[in-house]
């Protein structure tokens, strides 16, 4: 194995099982959007190197990917900002058997793979996206973004727990009280 940055730092021995333990429930938020949206599982992860990013998402089996994800996937994709690359396999061996990527808005479909050819598909997109330059984004247009006063009477909403939207008041413009 390699030494990544990012190594998991939980001993499921000594804390107890990591996905009971640590994962948040996201099912409780299903109310919270329209029809089956939700928040995607944790077998997902992204990385960003110059303003482009690369999701990979990990599966059991290379079956149909679920109609939600495979519209973001799609959606996100058709940009060019973003690739999506699907992983099928053993995820506690780490043993792959498929790959199938979301690149311009398109599925290519499943290929057969293996860790190896996963790992040299990281590099090579790693490799790009540091010789590409990075973006510069433009502001959102104010039809665009959400506003200050939306912001504001959403954290009204919410004055007992002021702690927990000091991030949106920065990012409207407004500094936590006391700060």
């Amino acid at each position: 194995m390699g030494n990544g940055y990012n190594p998991m730092r939980w001993n499921c021995e000594l804390k107890g099982c990591y996905n009971v333990k640590q994962r948040p429930k996201i099912e409780i938020f299903a109310d919270c959007f329209p029809g089956r949206i939700n928040f995607g599982d944790l077998d997902a992860s992204i990385v960003e190197i110059n303003s482009r990013a690369l999701l990979l998402e990990w599966k059991g089996a290379a079956n149909q990917i679920p109609t939600g994800q495979h519209l973001t996937y799609q959606n996100l994709s058709r940009t060019g900002l973003l690739v999506a690359i699907v992983v099928a396999g053993n995820a506690e061996t780490m043993v792959i058997t498929h790959l199938g990527l979301y690149v311009g808005g398109e599925f290519t479909g499943w290929r057969e793979a293996n860790l190896e050819a996963v790992k040299r598909m990281l590099k090579r997109w790693a490799q790009r996206a540091r010789e590409l330059p990075a973006i510069t984004v433009r502001k959102a247009l104010p039809q665009e973004r959400i506003s200050k006063l939306e912001i504001d009477e959403w954290v009204a909403d919410y004055e007992a727990h002021e702690h927990e939207f000091d991030e949106l008041r920065r990012y409207a413009g407004r500094s936590p009280p006391g700060g």
